[in-house]
């Protein structure tokens, strides 16, 4: 009972689990390891091309925002859609969303065209330090600080000063990025999965196949 098999991400908002699929809008899913139960979300949206999403609780109220593939970023509250948010009305750095992220209660949106951050209803653009805008992803290291991955390698968010910095001199043109057991891990658009360890990046074996998606939970998983 997906919308569609293309998935594109997954996000647990404390509730639901939220399934995001390429053409095909959203699906939550309520009780996902016992008797799940499916709810799909493939109309009255900002767009079916959903690549990213990100939710968690406030209070009791359930929110989930949704990054589409050129039709801006979506907010669903407590399971009823209730925002579209673009470039053009709302101040949104590019309508074509690669990932979505929380740092605190600031939601931070990684496109083509830098960070957006989004803190108080308004949108500010977040990109001194980047040597290059295009990022596809966003995630927490070791010690909740904001990472990103991109075109210009992986670089650190810092809260005091507003400003990026590079991790440790990486430079790849990096995919994903995830942090496990203390570690950072970047995936490059080679299939490569390289960690980070006291200022050095090394390359991780894998096996013969180039990777496509990489995890840190309770284990590291590779795709």
């Amino acid at each position: 009972e997906l919308t569609g098999n293309d998935v594109r991400a997954l996000a647990w908002s404390g509730r639901h689990l939220w399934v995001a699929a390429m053409g095909a809008g959203l699906t939550r899913v309520q009780d996902p390891a016992g008797d799940p139960a499916f709810r799909q979300y493939a109309t009255n949206i900002a767009g079916l091309d959903v690549v990213a999403v990100t939710g968690r609780l406030i209070g009791n109220s359930e929110r989930v925002f949704y990054g589409t593939a050129g039709d801006g970023l979506g907010l669903i509250t407590d399971g009823l859609s209730s925002a579209v948010y673009t470039a053009e009305q709302d101040g949104l750095i590019s309508n074509t969303v690669n990932d979505v992220h929380f740092l605190g209660d600031d939601l931070f949106i990684a496109t083509p065209a830098g960070v957006s951050r989004f803190a108080d209803n308004i949108f500010t653009d977040e990109n001194t330090g980047l040597s290059e805008l295009a990022v596809r992803d966003l995630d927490l290291d070791a010690d909740g600080n904001l990472v990103a991955g991109g075109m210009g390698g992986v670089f650190r968010w810092d809260e005091g000063t507003g400003t990026w910095s590079r991790v440790s001199g990486m430079t790849g043109n990096v995919m994903r990025i995830t942090t496990f057991e203390g570690s950072l891990f970047a995936l490059d658009v080679t299939g490569d999965v390289y960690q980070e360890v006291g200022g050095v990046w090394t390359e991780r074996p894998h096996g013969e196949y180039g990777c496509s998606a990489v995890f840190g939970g309770t284990g590291l998983w590779i795709g």
